[in-house]
């Protein structure tokens, strides 16, 4: 079957006197003559072969099928509408699409925003989570905060956040269950782990962290394991074991006495939190506003967890 697209004109022209049940009217709205309004449908009803209106003495009243037809249009008309009102508003500048994963956007970007919200009030801020790396070089987000390596291809990185792994518990769960006073008798402990991918053959994991404490791991009790970095920070804020903290996602729980470091041995995991930015969106002025907010807001936290775990 030959695929049929009725022209624009013809499909505004079918809109509108549907809305209207009138060829008159909707003439008048399309400052175009009533002849020419039924000559369209005409055509169209022809090319179709079905009846698109009942022609009443006062009124057209449209079909079952012309419904079905308006109705498409009309879904149609609204997509291109979102889509030219989002090209509009990144155009304009005052939309920001952010990228990060879940863990990073709820236990540090979330609740910054509100500060730069409060600065940029005329900036719309669009935080979309995913697991999945956006391609920022096309365009999907104006701005990303990847955690690994760096090494991003076709687009602007900046470092952004240091990265340590150590030990961090809730309060309560080392006064019940410590104290804890080396790597091998955390090994007793229940265990909070996140599935970290590997990248570039290196990932931020417990056996990272004991190796580097001169420990094997082989754990002498349970453990659990969580798909995202931020349930295993609730777990530990839940009392449900030990976490392996990564310095960014633990800073404001452990500033907060939330949560605390039963073992002072922090050490670079090897990755660290970067800055993505499009070549092309890296200068527009709402986004390089953005970027400054977000690296004062970075500097602040990396001072903050130098003090906390005394790294120089």
């Amino acid at each position: 079957m030959r695929r049929f697209i009725p022209p624009i004109p013809t499909m505004r022209a079918l809109e509108a006197a549907i809305r209207h049940e009138s060829f008159s009217s909707a003439a008048a709205e399309l400052g175009i003559t009533q002849s020419a309004i039924s000559h369209q449908i005409k055509d169209l009803e022809i090319k179709l072969g079905v009846a698109l209106f009942r022609r009443l003495a006062r009124r057209t009243v449209p079909t079952k099928e012309a419904r079905a037809l308006g109705l498409a249009i009309g879904s149609g008309v609204s997509l291109i509408q979102q889509a030219v009102d989002k090209i509009m508003d990144r155009s304009d500048g005052n939309a920001i699409s952010i990228s990060a994963l879940p863990g990073f956007a709820v236990q540090w970007l979330f609740p910054r925003l509100i500060d730069f919200d409060e600065r940029h009030p005329g900036v719309s801020v669009s935080l979309g989570t995913s697991d999945r790396l956006s391609d920022i070089a096309a365009g999907e987000a104006d701005i990303a905060v990847r955690y690994g390596r760096g090494n991003y291809r076709g687009v602007v990185t900046e470092m952004l956040l240091d990265d340590h792994i150590f030990p961090v518990c809730s309060a309560a769960y080392l006064a019940s269950h410590g104290p804890i006073d080396s790597p091998k008798a955390l090994l007793s402990h229940t265990l909070l782990i996140d599935d970290t991918r590997a990248i570039d053959g290196f990932e931020p994991s417990w056996p990272t962290w004991f190796k580097l404490a001169g420990e094997h791991f082989s754990p002498q009790s349970d453990y659990r394991k969580f798909g995202q970095s931020n349930m295993v920070i609730q777990a530990a804020l839940a009392g449900l074991g030990v976490a392996l903290g990564r310095s960014a996602l633990v800073v404001d729980a452990l500033s907060a006495g939330e949560l605390v470091i039963p073992i002072r041995l922090a050490f670079p995991s090897g990755f660290s939190h970067y800055l993505v930015t499009a070549k092309q969106r890296s200068e527009v002025e709402n986004v390089a506003d953005f970027k400054r907010w977000i690296i004062e807001q970075a500097d602040v936290s990396n001072a903050r967890i130098k003090q906390l775990l005394s790294v120089t």
